[in-house]
């Protein structure tokens, strides 16, 4: 049942803690009736009544105010009276009321104040005046109920703890218990054990000490009486007995009265009396037909017998009441004071409690009120060693998530920044495609048919495709950067010392703001033409001067540059100082990867350069260059590089470019010689393949064609090729998958390795570190005879020529 009760409907549950919650007020019935046990004289304790604040908690309201009131129903039969039922009713009441609105801490308190003002008063009330009880009783049998009634709900807040996990006696708001609720019920733990046990034990005495008491008093009586009867001294014997309050019979042998005095009090015969305790030849009887234990014992009587040896047996009784009347007027004030001590126990306990524990719930309240979004948050200044340092944890804590908040916030502009700025760039992409596209559809609408007119269309046609290639290679560049690579691809004659005038400018301005000291030497030799990419020479150099002005707060800032020809290239070298914080020397490596700063931070606690040297090392490296810093913590740090272009031409004098078209010393390409090679070309877009082709055959390869990667694995059956030149995708088998299937193909038939290339859109470095067993290299699409066939030279050289 309880593994099925979190898949019942509303209603099962509901039947479920009805069930239970009477199963538990049965069970305390029948404790309070079979197993409630005497402390000492009829002052009874109630065990069941623990299972009745147990059964509280388990009904729903407001049925549940009845709990402890089912389980004293049994006192009616015990006591023979209903008025001990009041008090717990409005018990129930009052528990019903805490539980309902939450109030679990103040339930042991409230118990406490309960009992010792209203509770206790109550039942005296209802035992003086409806049941007639002596006040000394009722005192006593009232401050006993009232104690009786905090044991046992410390018992069933106990039963109550234990099983909570059980999902048919948790409440129905399934919250766990509060730290204060544990430290209350930890305290009133501490002190209702032991005052109970020491009260079990001093009440047993108690009651050992009184039976022992009127034992020997009787037999003192006993023998005194004994003495007078042997001198047949009646008269003494009656001034003894009138003395010590005794009526006594004598009689003789055969069961007859010789002699009585008062002998009404032995009415209570064996038949109708029962055996409340005996000792020696003493015994206390009590009516069979009281109901009431505190009145049984009140009006029990104390007999015992000495036989004679004449044969004679005297008797003498002596009413119990002034012994037990004595006792509860001494246990009155120890109840009493023990009532006063569980009170105090536990207003003292949830002081206590709120006293340790309200450092933690206003840091609770402060951290959910952060959670809402509060800045203004008050956290506690008072506390224990370990809450001041959790609020400190806290408040680090909430620092530093509205540092990430901050941080956020700002990568979410700048996001939105790049977002605007990339859609304003498809735009103009997408109007710089359509310009030269409608260009060549005008151009071919307008042709006629006349070969003439189609001949004069091509200029036309070229310099829009020639347009559409520049589009994409910007594309592919910025796809490539956006990955930490990089490629030279703009390719024109540009004017070095006017580039880096043009690039230091704004540098200088900015350092001096920021009152560094900025030196740019240029050396002569930069007055020089070269061919390259001019945007990219100016992102090496700006880069590197960026992040020396951004880590420089005092000092300098020096630039270096001059030029050089080496082996038909202009070598062009510079370098960039300052005088900054450094760089540790564990980053000097992982500072030109891509995003470094995941795997370590600068001397400053920043971000190291992120995308910005990894682009500027690969476009250095791209050129033929290399580039190197020198760097320690607190010291500056100088990077140098080298920049290699395809041509030089010296400027008129005076160190600046004249303006006008400048002559150009083109580089001489290198040309494969493809004669005696057999080369299959595997591409399924028909243009790709035709240009492929077209540059093949114009140095002199033997070309097959395949439409597909199934193709060539057909064609690679048949022959062995030379070069293959395979396309990355493919329908059925890709340019990887044709290549992998050669590679073993070569294997299994014992063939010459074959030379294999592979043409794709994406740069050549994403396939490094994964198949350098299966290509041999990369051709970046869209594939020009400049770029194969610098590919091609390495493996099929042949002499310098212009192409």
């Amino acid at each position: 049942m309880l593994l099925g009760y979190s898949r019942l409907s509303k209603r099962g549950r509901l039947a479920a803690r009805w069930i239970a919650g009477l199963a538990v007020a049965a069970v305390g019935a029948a404790l309070t009736h079979w197993f409630s046990f005497d402390l000492a004289f009829g002052l009874i304790f109630l065990t069941g009544n623990a299972f009745g604040v147990l059964a509280v908690f388990i009904l729903p309201w407001p049925v549940n105010i009845f709990g402890t009131v089912l389980t004293m129903l049994p006192t009616i039969a015990l006591w023979g009276h209903p008025w001990s039922l009041p008090p717990y009713l409005l018990e129930g009441l009052m528990l019903g009321i805490l539980l309902r609105r939450g109030h679990f801490d103040k339930i042991l308190v409230a118990e406490s104040l309960y009992w010792l003002f209203l509770g206790v008063p109550l039942t005296f009330l209802l035992y003086a005046s409806f049941f007639g009880m002596p006040a000394d009783g009722a005192v006593a049998a009232a401050i006993k109920q009232g104690a009786n009634a905090l044991v046992n709900a410390f018992l069933g807040v106990a039963l109550y703890f234990a099983g909570r996990r059980i999902p048919l006696f948790a409440s129905p708001s399934q919250r766990r218990q509060s730290g204060r609720e544990n430290l209350v019920f930890l305290l009133d733990g501490l002190l209702i054990v032991p005052l109970g046990v020491i009260l079990l034990f001093y009440m047993s005495n108690i009651h050992q000490i009184t039976v022992k008491n009127i034992t020997a008093r009787t037999s003192y009586a006993m023998s005194m009486a004994s003495e007078s009867l042997a001198e047949n001294s009646f008269t003494i014997l009656q001034t003894v007995l009138k003395e010590q309050g005794y009526s006594a019979l004598v009689l003789d042998p055969s069961g007859a009265t010789i002699w009585s005095y008062r002998p009404g009090y032995f009415e209570q015969s064996d038949a109708t009396s029962r055996l409340l305790g005996i000792r020696g030849t003493t015994i206390i009887l009590g009516s069979a037909h009281q109901s009431n234990p505190m009145r049984v014992w009140m009006n029990a009587v104390v007999r015992t017998r000495k036989d004679l040896p004449d044969g004679k047996a005297i008797f003498l009784e002596q009413p119990f009441g002034p012994y037990v009347e004595d006792f509860y007027r001494s246990i009155t004030a120890i109840f009493a004071f023990f009532l006063l001590m569980l009170t105090m126990a536990g207003i003292a306990a949830y002081a206590a409690a709120a006293v340790f524990l309200r450092p933690l719930e206003l840091l609770r309240r402060t951290a959910e009120s952060v959670q809402t979004g509060e800045r203004a948050a008050k956290w506690p200044e008072k506390g224990i060693q370990e809450i001041r340092e959790l609020r400190d944890s806290l408040v680090a804590m909430t620092g530093a998530v509205m540092t990430k908040e901050m941080e956020l916030g700002e990568a979410k502009a700048a996001a939105e920044s790049m977002l605007r700025r990339s859609e304003r760039y498809t735009a103009f992409i997408a109007h710089e495609v359509k310009a030269p596209l409608s260009a060549i559809l005008s151009a071919i609408e307008a042709g006629g048919e006349s070969p003439e007119s189609r001949a004069g269309l091509l200029p036309m046609i070229g310099t829009s495709l020639q347009r559409l290639v520049e589009l994409v290679d910007g594309l592919l560049d910025q796809a490539t950067a956006a990955s930490g690579a990089a490629e030279l691809r703009h390719r024109k004659p540009f004017a070095l010392a006017k580039e880096a005038e043009d690039t230091l400018a704004p540098f200088a301005i900015q350092a001096r703001r920021k009152g560094l000291s900025f030196t740019s030497t240029l050396d002569p030799s930069l007055a020089r033409t070269v061919v390259g990419d001019p945007l990219q020479f100016r992102q090496v150099l700006a880069n590197l001067v960026s992040n020396a002005l951004k880590y420089t707060d005092s000092g300098f800032v020096r630039v270096a540059l001059d030029a050089r020809e080496a082996e038909g290239t202009c070598l062009v070298r510079g370098s960039v100082a300052d005088s900054g914080r450094g760089i540790e020397s564990t980053l000097l490596d992982d500072m030109w990867k891509p995003f470094a700063a995941g795997k370590g931070r600068l001397a400053d606690g920043q971000s190291s350069h992120g995308l910005g040297l990894s682009v500027v090392r690969r476009i250095v490296e791209g050129s033929g260059g290399s580039i190197g810093v020198e760097s320690a913590e607190a010291r500056g740090s100088t990077f140098s590089f080298e920049l290699r272009f395809d041509g030089t031409a010296e400027a008129p004098a005076g160190g600046v470019p004249a303006a006008g078209p400048r002559p150009v010393i083109a580089r001489a390409a290198i040309v494969p010689d493809l004669r005696p090679v057999s080369v299959l070309v595997a591409d399924d877009d028909l243009l790709s393949r035709m240009a492929s082709v077209h540059f093949l055959q114009k140095w002199g390869g033997r070309i097959d064609e395949a439409e597909d990667g199934a193709e060539a694995l057909r064609l690679a059956e048949r022959k062995a090729y030379d070069l293959v030149l395979l396309d990355e995708h493919m329908p059925g088998a890709n340019g990887l998958e044709v290549a992998r299937r050669l590679r073993r193909m070569e294997g299994e038939k014992g063939r010459a390795r074959s030379h294999i290339l592979l043409s794709s859109a994406e740069s050549a470095e994403r396939f490094q570190p994964s198949v350098p067993d299966l290509i041999d290299a990369v051709a970046v699409k869209p594939l020009r005879a400049e770029t194969l066939g610098r590919l091609l030279a390495a493996r099929f050289p042949a002499s310098a020529d212009t192409l």
